[in-house]
Parts: structure tokens; C-alpha cells; sequence
């Protein structure tokens, strides 16, 4: 996640989000952040951030400790599956993310990958690096971490039962139709990743799971 400066009011950033240190640019440097030197690489996630997120209750985000609800910014995919290669984050830190990060809140971003260092890992399980055009906040008060599986190295999230989720687009709430397309979208790209009959109806459950969370379709959850 990469902060466009030029977006930045002190005023509406968090607290947690300012006491984070700045690149050359200016760029707020989130805590997952992989430095080398005095550069950090906002496409890499430095060693054992991810256990130490998960082992000490940290943000993905800011880098303190999380409340009683855990936010996640996910796409399409992850609200049909549930999983998620990322630890949550606060709500502010996450509502702010998704207000002024150039790759979540401009649909027609792309991630860079030329130019990464040799050594860099893929994330685990099956990663699709296109933008979805619209991101979800799920936010619940648990979640798990699972095995990539089926020969993929690494750790995943099993995100627990959403208390809400909240759908963003050019760093505004997305309509409903937005939302449909990208669902949509997800839907075919996961139902490519279907090896059997049992795949597809479990697919079709988890969809139809998660067209409850729509915009105008959730009710609250206490």
C-alpha cells in the first residue's frame, strides 16, 4: 500500500498513520513495509511482519495494537472465499487507505513488478495482481490462519464472520452497481480455479454467502 503525499491532509490522517516514517518522496510508510537502507519497496512485506501482525494483534497498517474489530481491505475474491493473504489493520487506518492509496482507490492502477529483488517470494496461494476496480473493508472479530495448501508454501487468512463490509471506489463508497461488476469479475476468476464439480457448488454457496454483504443487502451485526 503506497500513500500519494499530494493526498494527504494532517487533518484527516490518523494519528497512528502520521507517526509513521516518510521515504524521499514524502510517501507515509506503512509498518509492513520491507526497507533497504533508507529505501523502503512498498510492493514487499518485510521479514516476519507477518507473524508478528499476527502473533502480537498489530495493524497491517500503522503497527499498533488492533481493538476488538479487525478490518480488512480485500477484493472481490477474498469477501466470495473468505481468504485473505494480508492481516487486518483499525478501521480509520484501513477507511483511510482506501481514501488515498493510488493502487485501491484509482481502478485503473496496476502493481508494478518489474524491478523486484531476486529473492522476493510470490504471496501465498492463488494471487491475482489485476485491480478489481472496487475494494471491500470486511471487518470482523476474528479471523485464522491456514495453510496456502495443494503445494503452495506459506500462511494464509481465514477471515471469521463480517460484522459489516463496506465497498470503496475512486475513494468513495462504491454503487451498487459497481459493486455487481467486480463481483461479478471475481466470481469468473475463482470459478477458473474450479477442478470439480464440488468446487463449483462450493463456489456457488461462498457466492451466494457474500452477495448478503452487497451494498443496501447487510443487516447489523451486534
Amino acid at each position: 500500500m503506497q500513500i500519494d503525499p499530494h493526498m494527504i491532509d494532517p487533518n484527516q490522517m490518523p494519528s497512528a498513520l502520521l507517526r509513521l516514517p516518510r521515504d524521499a518522496r514524502g510517501y507515509p510508510v506503512p509498518w509492513f513495509v520491507k526497507w533497504y537502507g533508507s529505501r523502503p519497496d512498498f510492493r514487499v512485506v518485510g521479514e516476519g511482519k507477518f507473524s508478528r501482525a499476527v502473533a502480537g494483534g498489530r495493524c497491517w497498517i500503522c503497527g499498533e495494537r488492533l481493538g476488538r474489530y479487525l478490518c480488512f481491505v480485500v477484493g472481490p475474491m477474498c469477501v466470495i472465499n473468505r481468504v485473505t493473504a494480508e492481516p487486518p489493520s483499525h478501521r480509520d487506518c484501513t477507511e483511510y487507505a482506501v481514501r488515498v492509496c493510488p493502487f485501491l482507490a484509482f481502478p485503473r492502477m496496476h502493481r508494478q513488478a518489474h524491478d523486484l529483488p531476486d529473492h522476493i517470494v510470490p504471496p501465498p496461494g492463488d494471487h491475482n495482481p489485476r485491480n478489481p476496480g472496487v475494494v471491500a473493508i470486511y471487518i470482523a472479530r476474528k479471523f485464522d490462519v491456514v495453510s496456502a495448501g495443494e503445494g503452495h508454501p506459506g500462511r494464509l487468512i481465514e477471515m471469521g464472520e463480517p460484522t459489516t463490509v463496506t465497498w470503496w471506489r475512486e475513494g468513495r463508497p462504491a454503487t451498487r452497481e459497481e459493486v455487481d461488476a467486480a463481483m461479478n469479475r471475481g466470481l469468473a476468476a475463482l470459478y477458473e480455479q474450479c477442478r470439480s464439480r464440488e468446487d463449483q457448488k462450493d463456489l456457488g454457496d461462498a457466492f451466494s454467502r457474500a452477495l448478503r454483504l452487497m451494498p443496501g443487502e447487510q443487516e447489523a451485526v451486534p
